[in-house]
C-alpha cells in the first residue's frame, strides 16, 4: 500500500530496460520491486559514531511507544527543546523511535516519521512510553 516502508536488498539492473530492482518482504509475501514505484526515503549521515539529521548528532535506536503525555498531546518540533510544532500526536497514538538525542535542556527526544507525509520530527521522550516497559 502507498506509505508503506519496505527493507530491500538484492539490488540488480535490468539493462536491456533500464530498470532497478530490488527483493523485498511485505506481509509475508516476498518478490522483485521497480526502484521507479518508490519513494526514496533519505538514509542519514553516520559520522564518528553518530548519525545525523538536519544537523543534529543522535544515537540510532528502533523501538515502537505509545504517546502519553500530560496535556493529551506530544508536539512534534523541528528541533528538539523550542522547535517549531511540525504536528501533534494524540495520546494512545503509537510512534515508532528511530532514534535518539539529548536535548539543549537536557531533555531525552526522540525522532520519529510522519508516514502520511514523509517528514520527520523530534518528539520528547517523556511524552512516550515504550512497548513492553
Amino acid at each position: 500500500p502507498h506509505g508503506t516502508q519496505l527493507y530491500l536488498w538484492k539490488v540488480e539492473t535490468d539493462n536491456a530496460k533500464s530498470i532497478d530492482w530490488s527483493y523485498t518482504s511485505y506481509n509475508g509475501f516476498e518478490g522483485w520491486v521497480a526502484w521507479s514505484n518508490l519513494l526514496n526515503v533519505e538514509q542519514p549521515e553516520y559520522k564518528d559514531g553518530y548519525y545525523y539529521y538536519d544537523g543534529l548528532a543522535y544515537v540510532k535506536d528502533d523501538f515502537d511507544g505509545i504517546v502519553n503525555a500530560d496535556d493529551g498531546f506530544a508536539n512534534c518540533r523541528d528541533y528538539p527543546t523550542h522547535g517549531k510544532v511540525l504536528w501533534t500526536e494524540n495520546n494512545g497514538n503509537r510512534v515508532h523511535i528511530e532514534g535518539k538525542l539529548e536535548g539543549p535542556d537536557g531533555s531525552l527526544w526522540g525522532l520519529i516519521s510522519d508516514d502520511i507525509k514523509y517528514r520527520k520530527a523530534w518528539i520528547c521522550l517523556d511524552n512516550v512510553q515504550a512497548l513492553g516497559e
